[in-house]
This record gives structure tokens, C-alpha cells and sequence, in this order.
């Protein structure tokens, strides 16, 4: 392959570590503004998704050009393939971060907090996963992609503790009852960034290895 293509391979991983640092600080901010009851943050989050989607669609027509006219092969061709699906997974990563924060302006117009230690902790181990997937992807390490995978349970395990932590608000307080139904929705989706996580360790070992294990173990996020 030419110089030409090596340059343009290059500029596709750049581009996808950047768009995992722009939803990694959509997520942030997402949970941030929850905590905080910040409705600046959340704004921040609904108008800072146009710039993620914005490269997705940069690097899916860059990996199709590259495609079409280079008929890569080998690991070339994996990067290619496998950068596309995580730049789709990161997208819809984005898409969570906002309903996050659009449900944040719900709860903003309720002056009652609640607090739910266990929710906060949903968030921060989605950011730990989309650090921990970032890394793997810049290492092209299946290593690292397999001690993402290895989390889904307890992924699954605090998503769950935190639906109990708020059905026990609802059966205590009724007149909670609404926010802590816009609490779980929050839980849930960052359990689908959670999800996506493991989306992307998945590509990392299909780049690394040329192994499809998507269907191995983890249950695949649609």
C-alpha cells in the first residue's frame, strides 16, 4: 500500500480515539449534570451531540472510500471494518448521554433531589469502561479488549442494584415516584453505554486477532 493510504489508516484512528474522548466527555457531563442539578451541563450535552455525529459520518465515508478504491486486505481491511462499527457504537453512545441529560431537564422542574448512591456509581463504571475500551483500541490489544468483556456482569449487577435502590424510594414515598421512574431510565441507559462498551471490545479483538466473538459469551448491544 502507498504512503497515501498509511496516512489516511492513520488519520482513522485519530479520528475514532477523538470521538471516544467526545463521548467519554458527553457522558461526564451527562452524569455530572445529574449530580450537580446543572441544567447548563446538560445543554452542553444536547448540543455538543451534532459534533460526534458530525465524525461518524467523516469516518464512515472515509472508510468506505478506503474501501472502494484501496481493497485493503488483512489487517488493513479489519481496521477499516472494525473502526466503522465503533464509530457507529460511539454515536449511539453520544445518543445515551443525551437522553440522560434531556431527562435531567425533567427532573429540574422538581426542586426535590434524590440522591441514589448507587446510580452514580452506574455512571462512573460506564466512563471506567469507555476508558478501558479507548485504551484497548489505541493499544489494539485483545488483552485489554478481554477485561472489558469481563465486566459485563457486574455491569449488569449494578444496574439491577440500582432499579432495587429506587423501587425502595418509590414504596417509601410516593410522591417520588416520578423521579425516581426518570432515575431509572438514566440507569438504563447508561447500562446501554455499558453495553457498548462491549461492542467495542469486540472490534478491538476482530482489528487485532481477525476473531468474530460476537456471538461468544457477552450478549451484543443492537
Amino acid at each position: 500500500m502507498t504512503l497515501e493510504f498509511d496516512q489516511e489508516l492513520d488519520r482513522l484512528r485519530i479520528d475514532s480515539l477523538r470521538m471516544f474522548y467526545m463521548v467519554r466527555e458527553s457522558v461526564d457531563k451527562a452524569l455530572r449534570a445529574v449530580r450537580l442539578r446543572d441544567a447548563a451541563l446538560s445543554q452542553e450535552v444536547v448540543d455538543f451531540d451534532e459534533a460526534i455525529d458530525s465524525l461518524e459520518c467523516q469516518n464512515e465515508a472515509l472508510g468506505l472510500r478506503l474501501l472502494a478504491l484501496k481493497q485493503p486486505v488483512a489487517r488493513d481491511l479489519r481496521l477499516i471494518v472494525g473502526s466503522m462499527r465503533i464509530a457507529s457504537n460511539l454515536e449511539r453512545m453520544g445518543d445515551e448521554a443525551v437522553n440522560v441529560a434531556e431527562r435531567n431537564f425533567d427532573l429540574l422542574e422538581r426542586s426535590e433531589a434524590v440522591d441514589v448512591v448507587s446510580l452514580w456509581r452506574m455512571g462512573e463504571m460506564s466512563l471506567e469502561l469507555i476508558d478501558k475500551a479507548a485504551r484497548a483500541f489505541a493499544d489494539t490489544s485483545p488483552e485489554q479488549a478481554q477485561a472489558v468483556l469481563e465486566c459485563y456482569d457486574a455491569a449488569t449487577s449494578q444496574h439491577m442494584k440500582v432499579f432495587r435502590d429506587l423501587t425502595a424510594v418509590m414504596i417509601r414515598e410516593a410522591r417520588m415516584v416520578e423521579r425516581a421512574v426518570q432515575l431509572s431510565f438514566m440507569s438504563y441507559s447508561f447500562k446501554r453505554i455499558c453495553e457498548r462498551c462491549f461492542n467495542l471490545a469486540e472490534s478491538v479483538i476482530f482489528i487485532a486477532k481477525g476473531l468474530d466473538v460476537k456471538h461468544s459469551g457477552v450478549p451484543p448491544c443492537a
